[in-house]
């Protein structure tokens, strides 16, 4: 199974980055909000943003990318982040 995450991850590998980094067209993904979910997943024990168990069940990753999704990036990435979590877990 492959994560809205691990999508956007793999799409920005191989450089095709769309506006925002568009993930299936549907939610975008800022740049703040990458550095936020990949900072936070390391942070949180997950073996990064496509460790969609542990970023979907983990208490410390949720605390750890709403506290910067809310100090660090416009209003929009939490929204998006919002989106993302309820799409994939």
């Amino acid at each position: 199974m492959h994560s809205a995450f691990g999508r956007m991850s793999s799409a920005l590998k191989m450089g095709e980055r769309e506006d925002e980094s568009q993930v299936n067209g549907a939610v975008s993904m800022s740049d703040c909000l990458l550095s936020c979910s990949t900072s936070s997943a390391e942070s949180a024990g997950c073996s990064g943003i496509t460790d969609q168990i542990c970023v979907c069940t983990s208490t410390a990753f949720h605390d750890a990318v709403s506290l910067c999704l809310t100090s660090r990036c416009p209003t929009s990435d939490y929204q998006n982040a919002q989106a993302l979590y309820q799409e994939e877990c």
